[in-house]
């Protein structure tokens, strides 16, 4: 049993070591996963104030409590390697259905409830270094997130049953977002390329801002532009990729 072991470790480090990274190699992948977004407070709890719907001094007294979204991404990316084992890459990642759910509640009754979901492209530029024969690896670098189209809000509040609920396509303020990338990657050998594992973190710098319609202190409708988050993710994807 021992002797298997070390023969299929040795056959492993082998075969990996094809695919080791050395300077001028290409690579072109693909990638699909899911994401979990956890942000820090936004504005969002004061929406259904901004509207007329619920009374400011409600906001003062109550917990906003927020709940993770679970999202889904996919990507193409490219690397070339510029010394052995060091890779540019560069990412095109689709992240949708970004966001969050949360509640407004006083004594377990909830005042309203919030969703915000949207969709961005993802290029990031990141630093790729790769060991133990190319079958780990750490990439950090920089990414801009630009918005695609609308960002959809959806309140809903037993105060206002009448309502049923309300959504709203609301503009998106932000030509982009700004943060930086950090994680891991795992190969294993397979056929031509390789199936490989990415974990890794998204931190951005600036919020999210969405226009919604609302009401000023004189009561005469306006429209007010509002943080909503400030994107954190743990991104989890698998593909394939090959180099040449």
């Amino acid at each position: 049993m021992k002797r298997a072991l070390i023969v299929l470790m040795v056959l492993m480090l082998g075969t990996g070591g094809l695919f080791a990274q050395e300077a001028g190699t290409f690579t072109l992948g693909t990638r699909l996963g899911f994401a979990f977004g956890f942000n820090n407070d936004a504005d969002l709890m004061r929406m259904p104030y901004y509207m007329g719907l619920v009374n400011e001094e409600y906001l003062d007294l109550v917990p906003f409590d927020r709940s993770m979204r679970m999202n889904f991404t996919t990507s193409i990316f490219a690397a070339y390697t510029l010394i052995d084992n060091l890779s540019l890459q560069f990412e095109f990642n689709i992240m949708a259905n970004q966001g969050f759910n949360g509640d407004i509640s006083e004594d377990g009754f909830t005042l309203a409830n919030l969703q915000l979901s949207y969709t961005s492209l993802d290029i990031p530029v990141l630093v790729r270094y790769s060991f133990l024969d190319g079958m780990l690896g750490i990439l950090a670098g920089p990414h801009i997130s630009i918005p695609l189209g609308r960002a959809l809000l959806w309140m809903e509040s037993p105060l206002l049953p009448e309502l049923g609920g309300l959504g709203i396509a609301a503009e998106i303020d932000n030509f982009a977002t700004f943060g930086l990338t950090a994680g891991v990657v795992a190969g294993i050998p397979a056929g031509p390329g390789r199936f490989v594992g990415d974990l890794r973190f998204l931190f951005d710098f600036n919020s999210i801002g969405v226009n919604i319609p609302g009401f000023d202190d004189d009561g005469d409708i306006t429209t007010r532009t509002i943080d909503v988050m400030t994107r954190r993710a743990l991104v989890f994807t698998l593909g394939y990729q090959l180099s040449f």
